[in-house]
């Protein structure tokens, strides 16, 4: 079962909004009676910092690992009467403001690491890319109000509005650009994702005839819906790509997992607003009173909040979700981290409450492959180029002892895992462009503790893989026959697999 520890951030009179969230760190825009300003929060030390104190407007915060960008601008730019004024893309590390640039219309700055893309609304054609020391220009006027709408890494993509690109999709991989679409749809909001994939919603006429769901694979374009309803693409990580879909009655949330369409709820009430990290989803229902938080883990789905309020506008990033709530009076700002729990029970390799870990040996690449996640395991056990080796060894109990999360990233180069419970390490690799970051598979120590076990963590130097291995007699011979294998000492500490 899923559990969540849920902190109410703001519980003020004014409007708490546009939340954006990345790791451990939420950013948001507050307004403080004169104009808006940025607030951060940082999940590890509990503690919101006000980013901005002037008499500008600071809107549209967005956040990465590396720091939150936002417009800045003289005059509200929510307000018609102040769209197109000229304003500032603004870069904060934590520690320093940095102005990326001072020509921009109102916009909607996207940030990914110290990587930034922006719309200039004035010039009515400028779509621009910083990289963290330059700015270059991704497409000139003849693109008329071209709007970047993700970014992941280096990668970004836009739809192009107006003259013989109307509608059509353009994509820029960190060294060229490339026209994804060329047909009579209108083609619009794609998402990229670490990997390369691209996800866009396209339809006749952008609005209100039926839209369907397509997806750039990084080498062909499949479509994922065909039907007569609309949907609408709002999230993507790796290979999953989430939507909210007509089934006829209500709006309903599906999620593609790279091979297989799975319907994720089923009910007589709208579902709206999916957003996805790693396996995990996060979505906006209503439970025939008001909004509410729903949470799919990549196995089951569970309701986040149980109120009177409307719960609204989620985000996700690994097993931490944050949204909005109106309390009646104005907007506040919630923050919640998933846990994974298991029910106990008389199963020996259960009764600390913690996780199985799953090893396969892939026969064709010759690394191992570990889950936590008994979907997962299931469905790797039908590919034949995996052997399935059984339970390695076992998580701790979330709520015990005080474990650190282990996070999972996949290697999109070498096709393997890294799992670290190194916030450090975390945060390394997250700003590298092939590493896609699939949240946290499940929960060890760092300094061993009363019956736990050491899991020793290798490098294989010829195929780019670690290997992990409880076993000591493994270990040794890994150590004494594989001169590829570079031990890296004690990963973490879990239990053994009959704990």
């Amino acid at each position: 079962m899923t559990e969540f520890n849920i902190i109410q951030l703001t519980d003020n009179n004014v409007e708490d909004d546009r939340q954006a969230i990345s790791g451990n760190n939420v950013a948001w825009e507050t307004n403080d009676g004169n104009d808006t300003e940025i607030i951060l929060y940082n999940a590890e030390n509990n503690q919101i910092f006000q980013a901005t104190d002037n008499e500008q407007f600071d809107n549209y915060p967005s956040i990465s690992s590396s720091g939150v960008t936002w417009f800045r601008s003289s005059g509200d730019p929510t307000q018609d009467a102040n769209r197109g004024n000229p304003g500032e893309i603004v870069f904060f590390d934590g520690s320093t403001e940095t102005v990326i640039s001072s020509t921009s219309a109102s916009t909607f700055p996207i940030t990914s690491g110290e990587n930034i893309v922006w719309s200039d609304l004035i010039n009515l054609g400028g779509t621009f890319f910083y990289d963290g020391s330059s700015v270059t220009q991704l497409a000139d006027a003849s693109f008329v109000i071209p709007l970047p709408n993700s970014i992941a890494g280096n990668r970004t993509a836009w739809t192009a509005f107006g003259g013989a690109d109307n509608g059509q999709i353009f994509y820029y991989d960190g060294s060229n650009t490339v026209k994804l679409t060329d047909n009579n749809l209108v083609n619009i909001g794609p998402l990229v994702s670490d990997n390369g994939n691209v996800v866009w919603t396209g339809s006749v006429d952008g609005e209100t005839s039926t839209q369907e769901i397509f997806l750039f694979d990084g080498t062909n374009t499949i479509q994922l819906t065909d039907n007569n309803f609309t949907d609408y693409a709002t999230g993507i990580s790796g290979n999953n790509v989430v939507w909210a879909g007509s089934d006829g009655n209500d709006q309903e949330i599906f999620l593609y997992d790279g091979v297989s369409i799975t319907q994720l709820t089923d009910n007589n009430t709208d579902d709206s607003d999916p957003f996805i990290s790693g396996n995990n989803v996060v979505w906006e229902g209503n439970d025939g009173n008001d909004g509410e938080i729903y949470f799919y883990d990549g196995n089951t789905v569970s309701q986040v909040t149980d109120n009177n309020i409307e719960d609204l506008n989620p985000g996700i990033s690994g097993n931490n979700i944050a949204w909005e709530a109106f309390d009646g009076n104005d907007t506040e700002i919630f923050f919640a981290t998933a846990i994974e729990t298991n029910s106990g029970g008389n199963n020996p390799s259960s009764q600390n409450n913690g996780t199985a870990v799953y090893r396969f040996f892939n026969n064709d690449t010759g690394v191992h492959f570990y889950t936590a996640n008994e979907a997962e395991r299931d469905a790797v056990q039908d590919f034949p180029n995996f052997s399935f080796e059984g339970v390695s060894y076992q998580g701790a109990d979330p709520l015990t002892g005080n474990p650190e999360p282990v996070y999972r990233f996949l290697n999109q180069d070498t096709g393997v895992h890294l799992y670290t419970t190194s916030e450090t390490e975390r945060d390394a690799v997250e700003d590298l462009s092939n590493y896609v970051f699939e949240g946290e598979a499940f929960f060890a120590y760092e300094t061993q503790v009363e019956d736990s076990i050491p899991i020793y963590r290798f490098f294989n130097s010829t195929t780019g893989a670690h290997f992990y291995t409880p076993n000591a007699a493994e270990r040794d011979n890994v150590e004494d026959n594989l001169p590829n294998f570079q031990s890296e000492g004690i990963a973490y500490y879990a239990f053994p697999s009959d704990f």
